[in-house]
């Protein structure tokens, strides 16, 4: 007796599957870039409080006594990186037809990046990020991509 592995079968399925992941590539980087976002503004309000951001290893200076001390006569927040709210408000996300990103697009950002880095670069996420970002594909893999269940005779 001999069993014959549906090889075509097989292979029309990986096919199918290979298409459907091409076709749904935005529907993946838009669930990786609302990932980062969430990543990145857990950090930026860790890091705002001066608390240490155990996933990045830093935690940003503290502001001066006397800049404190004119935020709180000013009525602003006294975290770091916040005074109005503009710059965490406007932090946003992207897709591109290549990939995504998350941006703080305010000109300020760039000149408090300077001192307190805003975002890790890129080719430097903290391990725990990596590992959501990729746990996040897995799991929408198994749930969408999953091949139809055999049905027994």
């Amino acid at each position: 007796m001999a069993i014959q592995f549906p090889l075509d079968e097989i292979r029309s399925r990986i096919g199918k599957w290979k298409t459907e992941l091409i076709q749904r590539k935005a529907t993946v980087y838009r669930l990786l870039a609302v990932e980062l976002q969430t990543l990145a503004r857990g950090s930026f309000w860790t890091l705002s409080q001066g608390e240490t951001d155990d996933d990045r290893g830093i935690t940003w200076d503290p502001l001066k006594p006397s800049y404190v001390d004119w935020k709180e006569d000013q009525g602003y927040s006294q975290k770091i990186g916040v005074r109005t709210g503009k710059m965490f408000a406007e932090f946003n996300r992207f897709v591109t037809a290549d990939g995504f990103y998350v941006v703080f697009p305010t000109d300020y950002a760039k000149f408090f990046d300077r001192r307190r880095e805003l975002l890790p670069p890129e080719d430097k996420l903290p391990a725990k990020w990596t590992q959501r970002l990729n746990d996040s594909v897995v799991e929408w893999a198994d749930q969408y991509l999953q091949f139809p269940q055999e049905r027994s005779a």
